[in-house]
């Protein structure tokens, strides 16, 4: 399979080891938001049932998404290259706006310490890792390592994609 046809992998790295579960759909889009006088570039991934789960997660048939978005004055298209990086140490921002990230299992929960990363662009889709860490998703009691998520993944320029949280 060609790198331009990857279709993308959701990996977890939870406390009792790796699950993995293939992305279904990646989308992303740069927009103006005139409520808050910004840019905002929006990722959002969808995957699908897990292909290597553990005891605790494989009785929940969960589909996870992660959405994250950058909240910036200065962005635009052509800045999104290459090597460039956002780093969102924190998943609520007052000052962006409330809530930048949201990753879904059984629950929503804000995604920490995201590295987004921009690996190739493709005409209309850039391929983005992305990396955070979460609660886990089995054990919410905070008694457990934060899970660690990774992403590589082509993304789909979808002008309809907004930012789905406040």
């Amino acid at each position: 399979m060609s790198v331009r046809n990857f279709p993308g992998e959701l990996i977890l790295e939870r406390f009792c080891g790796v699950e993995r579960y293939p992305i279904c759909r990646a989308r992303w889009n740069l927009y103006y938001d005139a409520t808050r006088d910004t840019m905002n570039l929006c990722i959002q991934m969808d995957a699908g049932r897990g292909t290597a789960l553990h005891d605790d997660t494989a009785e929940l048939d969960a589909e996870p998404w992660w959405e994250i978005d950058v909240v910036a004055k200065q962005l635009s298209r052509e800045s999104l290259v290459p090597g460039t990086v956002f780093n969102l140490p924190n998943g609520y921002e007052e000052s962006q706006g409330g809530h930048i990230t949201d990753f879904y299992y059984c629950e929503h929960e804000n995604t920490e310490k995201n590295l987004i990363r921009v690996i190739e662009s493709d005409g209309q889709r850039l391929r983005f890792r992305v990396l955070g860490d979460v609660t886990d998703v089995s054990i919410y009691d905070g008694s457990k390592p934060r899970t660690m998520l990774h992403a590589d993944a082509w993304f789909t320029f979808d002008s309809s994609l907004k930012r789905s949280m406040t």
